[in-house]
């Protein structure tokens, strides 16, 4: 069993709306990246994984920006736009 050093949903909530602050729209992908190089995650933590094979803080970056969304927080632009 693996020892979970990944930073929270919680923990990350912070972290990505001060990296979005400039109000500059971004893929996910990039927010997911732009998020770790903020918090300065090790290699070691960007490579743990959940089951599904998903790297463990791109999944938990996803939440925190979904958790941030519902909360009225964050705009998800339409694609294309």
């Amino acid at each position: 069993m693996s020892i979970d050093n990944t930073p929270t949903i919680d923990q990350f909530r912070p972290a990505v709306l001060r990296t979005l602050a400039n109000g500059q729209a971004y893929a996910i992908r990039d927010i997911r990246e732009l998020v770790a190089n903020y918090m300065g995650l090790s290699e070691e933590i960007r490579a743990e994984k959940v089951p599904s094979g998903q790297a463990r803080y791109e999944n938990r970056i996803s939440w925190a920006c979904s958790a941030l969304t519902m909360a009225g927080l964050l705009e998800r632009p339409r694609r294309g736009h």
